[in-house]
């Protein structure tokens, strides 16, 4: 049975994008009235208005009426696919653009509902149909773009949603950062201590990370002791911040540990978004600022 307690437990938050009061009224009444569901219900009357509320509110399920007025049908599917990925939606069509529906189910909306048919029952079993398969489908999705050993990105991972930043940020204009950090002595903690204290360095690089960084930015591991940060709406001058706080956390953690001290050399670079490769250059530049690094500190060392 799909109908399970959680639904009633957990609060769920739903997206209305309808501009019909009557439809408004029905759709809103039918969730309220269920004693299976336990949701609360945000409605507005355009994507533009709906790209707002989930900026600044966390959202669990969208359920759009595709025949709002002024809103085209590819350009809200492409919308919803582009600027809100991690959220399902459901679309609700007439009977006579039921093919609509269709179409918006191959490209990627959990369920479509024809208007006339609605009841509490199709709408509550709709919602949690489309959130259950929708987390499994998004378990399934991460095991492919998330690194096992530190639960950041893997380089897969990195590159979509790395690009994805991109895009945006060539509508907003905003600028993107690369972070390129590599973890000095890698091979000597391998080689001296074994490979369980080289996970341990690669686990305790990635809580630095975490720490230093912020919840917007992109963390992955893309390879052996090589990290990538995506770093979004970001300003050069914060620039410097960053890499000392980077150095903070590093220091904290060796002197917690009196097994092997941890290092990282840092290159910077940032995205020029008018390239042909955007993020490909910059995360080749970072690389290379990075290894500069490397061989300064070498001679420090030295």
């Amino acid at each position: 049975m799909i109908d399970k307690d959680i639904y009633q437990s957990k609060k769920i938050k739903i997206l209305l994008i309808e501009d019909s009061t009557e439809d408004i009224k029905a759709i809103t009444d039918y969730i309220k009235n269920s004693d299976r569901l336990d949701a609360e219900v945000k409605t507005v009357d355009s994507i533009k208005k709906a790209n707002t509320v989930m900026f600044y509110d966390e959202i669990d399920i969208i359920l759009v009426d595709i025949n709002v007025q002024g809103m085209k049908f590819d350009e809200l599917i492409d919308s919803i696919d582009k600027n809100n990925l991690s959220i399902p939606y459901i679309v609700i069509t007439d009977e006579r653009d039921e093919d609509l529906g269709i179409e918006a189910v191959k490209k990627g909306a959990q369920d479509y509902l024809v208007r006339s048919e609605l009841s509490e029952r199709i709408l509550r079993r709709a919602v949690i149909y489309s959130l259950e398969r929708h987390e499994i489908l998004e378990s399934l999705y991460k095991t492919t773009i998330v690194d096992e050993l530190t639960g950041l990105y893997n380089r897969r991972g990195l590159l979509t949603l790395g690009n994805q930043q991109v895009e945006l940020a060539k509508r907003q204009n905003d600028d993107i950062f690369i972070f390129f950090l590599d973890l000095d002595g890698m091979k000597i903690i391998n080689d001296t201590l074994g490979h369980e204290f080289g996970d341990k360095a690669l686990v305790d690089t990635s809580n630095v990370m975490h720490k230093s960084f912020r919840t917007t930015d992109i963390l992955s591991r893309i390879g052996g002791d090589e990290f990538v940060v995506v770093a979004v709406k970001a300003q050069y001058e914060f620039i410097p911040i960053i890499i000392d706080r980077v150095k903070d956390f590093v220091k904290e953690v060796n002197e917690e540990n009196n097994k092997f001290e941890l290092s990282m050399s840092i290159g910077v670079s940032k995205v020029n978004l008018e390239a042909e490769s955007p993020l490909e250059d910059a995360i080749r530049d970072a690389d290379k600022k990075m290894y500069d690094a490397k061989l300064k500190n070498k001679k420090n060392r030295s």
